[in-house]
């Protein structure tokens, strides 16, 4: 089995690389350098930006290893294009794609929420009661607004008077 440091070193310095659907990614690395072989477990907790890139940047460079993404959301959402959408120079669908079609193959990417992390069973619990051990977790889970912590803020009121929210 890789160790932490080999592990580390497969997912590279550039771990905020640009999102490619899984076709382009794998067509892209065929001149990389060999894969390391492991038989690690690894589970990504999310899968935006940077669980996405954390799963293509693996596949690509491990052999052998259980690679599983969890996330619930099938939609994945293109953060930069808010703001053109914002401006009105993109349409708002500009934004939306499929999680489905970033997943690298030997991925298993589990459509469920992860709800507990056990670090000291090495193991994820999703909502639905699934339990995925793991040798490595990266947490990928992005973050959530809360508009409700911001004193006076009504939503109702984005896009309304030049007031915007992206």
């Amino acid at each position: 089995m890789a160790g932490r440091r080999s592990f580390l070193g497969a997912l590279g310095a550039t771990s905020l690389a640009t999102l490619v659907p899984a076709e382009s990614a794998r067509a892209s690395s065929a001149s990389a350098a060999a894969p390391v072989k492991t038989s690690a477990r690894i589970v990504i907790a999310g899968g935006g930006a940077a669980g996405l890139t954390a799963a293509n940047k693996l596949a690509i460079q491990l052999s052998g290893a259980t690679i599983v993404m969890i996330d619930r959301r099938k939609e994945h959402y293109y953060q930069p294009g808010f703001t053109f959408v914002a401006a009105g120079i993109k349409p708002q669908d500009y934004t939306v794609s499929q999680t489905a079609s970033y997943v690298p193959r030997g991925v298993e990417w589990v459509n469920e929420a992860v709800v507990e992390i056990d670090p000291v069973g090495n193991k994820v619990v999703t909502d639905s009661g699934k339990s995925q051990s793991y040798d490595f977790l990266i947490v990928a889970t992005g973050l959530e607004l809360n508009y409700g912590a911001i004193e006076g803020m009504d939503t109702a009121r984005i896009g309304q008077d030049g007031l915007g929210s992206i």
